[in-house]
């Protein structure tokens, strides 16, 4: 990688930096109707603000590496952040003890303290896998991004800056996919947790969707189903999310014949 490429690269970084500093998140199209909408938005929100600047850590780590002469292809370690991990598993423990507080005000009360102690360890174990995916996905994107620059001639600081994976778009994608699934995740062990207590009694989960012209094929189908709530869908779908962006919902109750 010669000196002029190093240094236009960087320059396509810090441009992509300060993109990124001043864009600002898109209004929320989270369904009116859907339980806990004004706590999801919030949510959505820090998740995405979080994402943002761990993509800003990683880019940073990539423009030292670069401006120091670094060798290509970049290491794996190069754009590992441990300090988003806590964060990460704090704000999702947040999102799904929300989530079987919503479930608890819908249906026939139980006692949450397990549900909770369950929301927190699926909390944190989805944390760790959502980070080594996404830093994972970075990683192979900026190595393909760095290697497409220097290879294509022609190629300029803007469609440079348009290859890296650090835009807010991505930090919103992230965000409101998996604050789907923690809500989703915490009605599904309430619903787990009623079946419990109240054995023999039926126990339903029921698939929402924002009914508007967003609303994919897939989540379309399943619009207002309701299923047993150790069933699929379909298709191996459990819960939301059914796909990156998802807004649907689920919700728990007893069925008595």
């Amino acid at each position: 990688m010669t000196t002029e490429a190093r240094q236009e690269l960087a320059a396509a970084i810090r441009t992509a930096a300060e993109w990124l500093q001043v864009r600002e998140v898109k209004a929320s199209r989270r369904d009116l109707k859907e339980p806990a909408r004004a706590s999801k938005v919030k949510f959505d929100k820090r998740l995405s603000d979080l994402m943002a600047r761990h993509f800003n850590a990683q880019r940073d780590s990539v423009q030292r590496y670069l401006d120091a002469g670094g060798k290509l292809p970049l290491p794996d370690g190069l754009i590992e952040d441990a300090s988003i991990q806590a964060d990460m598993t704090r704000l999702l423990i947040e999102a799904a003890q929300d989530g079987i507080n919503v479930a608890m005000s819908e249906g026939t009360g139980f006692d949450d303290t397990l549900t909770n102690k369950q929301a927190a360890e699926w909390a944190a174990r989805e944390s760790g896998k959502l980070i080594t995916k996404i830093d994972a996905d970075t990683l192979a994107v900026v190595r393909s991004s760095i290697e497409t620059y220097i290879s294509t001639p022609g190629l300029t600081l803007q469609d440079a800056m348009n290859l890296l994976p650090f835009s807010m778009g991505r930090a919103e994608l992230i965000a409101t996919t998996e604050i789907t699934r923690a809500y989703a995740e915490a009605n599904q062990i309430a619903g787990e947790q009623l079946a419990k207590e109240f054995e023999g009694v039926p126990v339903v989960k029921i698939w929402y969707t924002n009914e508007d012209d967003r609303v994919c094929d897939i989540c379309d189908q399943f619009s207002g189903k309701e299923i047993d709530i150790a069933d699929d869908f379909g298709e191996g779908i459990s819960n939301p999310p059914a796909h990156p962006n998802c807004r649907c919902w689920t919700t728990t109750s007893t069925r008595i014949a």
